[in-house]
Formats: C-alpha cells, structure tokens, sequence
C-alpha cells in the first residue's frame, strides 16, 4: 500500500514511472531495493509496468490487470490510487477478523497455560499427599493423577512431537498443493468459520473484479485474473470453470453460485441491466462485508463463553480431584 501511494504522488507530480521507482529505491530496504530497480531496468527497456510487476511475481493479478488497464488509458497515477485503495479495503477486512478473533485466541491461550501450570506444578505436589492417604480415590482424582503422571514423564517429548509436527504441516501446506486443497475444504465446512472465510474471499474477489470493471478491463479479463486470485484453492478451481460461460456469452448474474446469499446474484443482475456492472460488484462485495461482520460477531459470541467454560471445566475438575479425597476422608472421621 504505501508503495503504491508513493508512486501515485510521484507521478501526480509529474515524474515519469522510472524516475519514481528510482526515488523511491532511495529510501527503501536494500532487498526491496535491489527489486524496485530490476522493476525500473525493465520499464526504462521497453517494458510496460504491468509486464515488469508481473515478472517480479510479487503482485497479485487483480492489481497488475488494474494497473495495465491504467496504461492503456492513460490514467496510470488515478489507477495506482485505485489499487491503493482495494489494497486498503482488503486490509480493512483482515484487520476486522483478526481483531474480532483476538479475544478469543487470548481466552484459549490462557486456558491452555493454565491448565498446564496446575497440572505441572500443582499435582505434582499434592499426589505424594493423595496417594498417602491409603483409600480408594475418586475417578475424577485417578484420571487428573494419570494425565499429571504422563505430562510429567512425556512433556517435553510431547512438546517436541508437537513442534515437528506443526513444521511438518506447515512445510506440506506450503509445498504440497493437494495437502492445502485438502486443509481448504476441511475449514469450509467447518461450522460458521467456514461460511466466514468463503464470505471473505468472496468479498475481495468482488471488490478486485469489480474494480478492474470499472476500470475498463473487459468483463471476462477481469474475472479470469480476480478469480486467479482466490487463496481457497476449491473457490478458485470453482470460479474457474465459470470462465467458458462468460466468455460464450452467458450474462454475469446466471453463473453466480447458488451457495452465495441470494442479493449477490440481484445485484449483479440490476448491475448488468443498468450497464453498471462494476458498481454492482463493488456493491455486492460490500454487502458481503457486512455480512462478515455479523458473522464475525456471531462466532465471537460463541467462541467466548465456550472457552470460559472450558476454562472453567479445567480449573473445576483439577480443584475437584483434590478435594474429593480430602472430602471422603473428612465424611469417614466423622463417622
């Protein structure tokens, strides 16, 4: 984002596109340096900036299809302000979700360490005492003293298992595209979260398509490089096969999926009778933005009171199992 609007008010000021890449290498990192001035070598041979950014493979297509359309009609410095601020709405969004998601991720991650500090460092002290009681203990008591016994004896062998088993994951979500097809479609059928994430990446795809409309891109360029742009390899390979339709003819509303909310495909239909298209689905990502936001909403307030019960559930079945014994015992006394 603030490489974009450095350019925009570069050449708003009337420098040429070499000589902005060139100014603002000056300032930046060297790696980021060193891939400014390759962009500026390539533009200043004869390069378009659309052909140089899409070489360096470090832009996404829908932003490259706006910019060449910026270069084609001469209104590259209005279409760099463009892209700055789609770039900006899908930061928004981003933004939106990880702050909702906080608070509960927070929630979790106190739980856990909870529930390890009182089964590391609690029972480990009050077993000895337990155990020299000589009578039958509850089963609630066994079970605590078991898990106690296992993470003390296995913890840091768990700890490392668990460790090479993420880097593992992480190494064949990156590398193994079917691996990642499969992580996809397992999160989108997961309950509320799965419907918040296809409603997110809908939401940028409609506002980069709709962009890229408005622009002047033709309807079928523009959602060949919006639909290139999908993360959630399903929806990608989904709106894919979308592309043959709409190149034979077929109008924009008549595709749309039947799993997205039933005013994606009336907006678009007025957009395309109006010959508004690219307002429509601009206007349709931003409903979709509201929707993320209910949603996001929803499974807060779900998410918050399952884990605060959860938490309480640990911290209850630890303090049980130490007073249970003490409380049977305390009964046979008084007997």
């Amino acid at each position: 984002m603030l490489l974009l609007e450095q350019m925009e008010m570069y050449m708003t000021a009337g420098l040429s596109v070499g000589s902005a890449l060139e100014a603002m290498s000056e300032k930046m990192p060297k790696k980021r340096c060193l891939s400014l001035l390759r962009i500026k070598d390539s533009v200043e041979s004869g390069q378009s900036l659309s052909s140089a950014l899409t070489a360096s493979g470090s832009f996404p297509l829908s932003l490259i299809g706006l910019i060449a359309c910026g270069e084609e009609s001469g209104s590259l410095a209005k279409t760099l302000q463009s892209c700055h601020s789609l770039l900006e709405r899908e930061d928004d969004l981003a933004r939106k979700c990880l702050s909702a998601m906080a608070y509960p991720i927070i929630i979790g991650i106190a739980t856990a360490i909870l529930t390890i500090g009182l089964v590391e460092g609690v029972m480990p002290q009050i077993i000895p005492l337990l155990s020299g009681l000589h009578s039958d203990l509850p089963l609630l008591t066994r079970i605590v003293i078991a898990v106690s016994a296992v993470c003390t004896r296995y913890g840091v062998v768990m700890f490392v298992a668990a460790l090479l088993a993420s880097a593992i994951l992480a190494i064949l979500y990156k590398k193994v595209l079917l691996f990642r097809a499969a992580i996809h479609v397992l999160v989108m059928n997961i309950p509320v979260m799965g419907g918040l994430v296809v409603s997110y990446s809908l939401a940028i795809f409609f506002h980069s398509f709709g962009s890229m409309v408005e622009a002047g891109m033709s309807v079928t360029d523009a959602y060949d490089k919006a639909s290139s742009s999908f993360a959630v390899i399903p929806l990608r390979k989904r709106f894919k096969k979308k592309l043959m339709p709409l190149i034979r003819g077929e109008p924009m509303h008549s595709i749309v999926d039947k799993s997205m909310p039933q005013y994606v495909g009336s907006i678009i239909r007025a957009g395309e009778a109006s010959g508004n298209l690219g307002h429509a689905l601009v206007r349709a990502a931003m409903m979709l933005d509201k929707d993320i936001d209910r949603s996001l909403k929803r499974l807060t307030s779900m998410l918050e009171p399952a884990l605060m019960m959860g938490m309480g559930s640990a911290v209850g079945s630890i303090a049980l199992s130490i007073m249970l014994p003490i409380y049977d015992i305390s009964k046979a006394l008084q007997r």
